[in-house]
């Protein structure tokens, strides 16, 4: 549908811009995004928290893997945020 063509183009650009206000958004918005959209939603929640850990601010970054480890999140986006967590992403393995 077109909102969630709307959905999916918002949540990519949010995960491009991956501020830690753009992603609190995404983390919020994937909860309740519409079900055609919700895959892009994460992928710019994860994309942003890849970002965040990339430019030092790990505290944001590690807030976006929890959330997107949550129980009622899918089980790869479970896994992807999990081994954030643990091993980090992108110039070097980051602590959280």
């Amino acid at each position: 549908s077109d909102d969630a063509a709307t959905v999916a183009a918002a949540a990519t650009a949010l995960g491009a811009i991956a501020t830690p206000e753009a992603a609190r958004a995404l983390t919020t918005a994937a909860k309740k995004a519409p079900a055609a959209a919700r895959s892009a939603v994460i992928d710019g929640a994860l994309r942003a928290a890849e970002q965040l850990a990339d430019a030092g601010k790990n505290a944001d970054a590690a807030s976006v893997y929890k959330a997107c480890a949550a129980g009622d999140m899918p089980e790869q986006v479970q896994f992807a945020a999990r081994r954030g967590l643990s091993e980090g992403t992108g110039t070097g393995t980051r602590r959280f």
